[in-house]
């Protein structure tokens, strides 16, 4: 099957390169004349490389200049961290620009293809810097949303106190809460070591450094559940507040509602 396979393949081959044209002259059917049509084949193969270059040339313009802003918004990188990671992202982005330029000029279709191939091979800095900025910035999200819990904490806290105060046994809520803080300090100890491992990663050590990335995913998504559990907390502890809030006012209405003695 295969050998027939390749026959029909190179017949097929044979035939879209040397057309037959046949000429009249005087009504006679003249000898075929054959002619060559690979230069065409090239300019087709050439053109359709230049189009695959250019698309994925500009999508990686494209991403990489979405970097920049993520970078800008991140919190805890210093401005001088966010410098270097700019100055190189542009430095990418102008070298990505320039094989542009020199592949809309390749004519030969064996150094395009060579030069195409090095958009996806050669650019380690694109192929490191998507995880390693997308790491980093997804850490960040998790350390500011745990910075906003630390502060919910800090009001259930206030209001803990002020049942304890009034009397209530508030022991359940008081170990909820622990439990709440730890897991919030857990996540931003994650989120702590995920900038940490990714941050010091190169080009140069690409792809070895995968398995880095991926650890640093997991310590991300260990932190999430983390926030999850610590959220969960926060909701039970409301809920204790607000029962034994409602048993207060449910006995103040009591009292309110309760129909005076008659008077002797």
């Amino acid at each position: 099957m295969k050998k027939v396979f390749s026959f029909i393949l190179l017949v097929s081959l044979l035939f879209s390169t040397i057309t037959p044209v046949y000429a009249m002259e005087n009504g006679v059917m003249q000898k075929p004349v054959m002619v060559n049509d690979s230069s065409k084949s090239a300019e087709n193969k050439v053109e359709r490389l230049n189009d695959r270059a250019n698309k994925e040339i500009n999508r990686r313009v494209e991403l990489l200049n979405k970097l920049i802003t993520k970078i800008n918004s991140v919190k805890r990188l210093t401005p001088a961290q966010k410098l270097s990671f700019v100055a190189e992202i542009q430095t990418e982005i102008s070298s990505l620009q320039s094989l542009s330029g020199k592949i809309k000029s390749d004519t030969d279709p064996l150094v395009l293809k060579a030069d195409v191939q090095s958009v996806i091979k050669s650019y380690k800095v694109y192929l490191l810097f998507v995880p390693k900025i997308e790491i980093i910035a997804a850490a960040d999200r998790l350390a500011n949303v745990a910075d906003e819990m630390s502060s919910y904490s800090a009001k259930l806290k206030t209001r803990i106190d002020v049942a304890k105060t009034a009397g209530t046994d508030v022991s359940s809520l008081e170990t909820l809460l622990a439990d709440m803080n730890a897991k919030i300090a857990d996540a931003k100890t994650q989120a702590s070591n995920a900038i940490g491992v990714v941050l010091p990663l190169t080009p140069d050590e690409y792809p070895g450094n995968v398995a880095i990335f991926q650890s640093a995913r997991k310590t991300i998504q260990a932190g999430r559940l983390d926030l999850v559990t610590a959220l969960q907390d926060g909701q039970k502890i409301r809920k204790g507040l607000k029962g034994e809030k409602m048993e207060k006012m449910g006995s103040e209405s009591a009292k309110v509602t309760k129909e005076p003695e008659p008077t002797q």
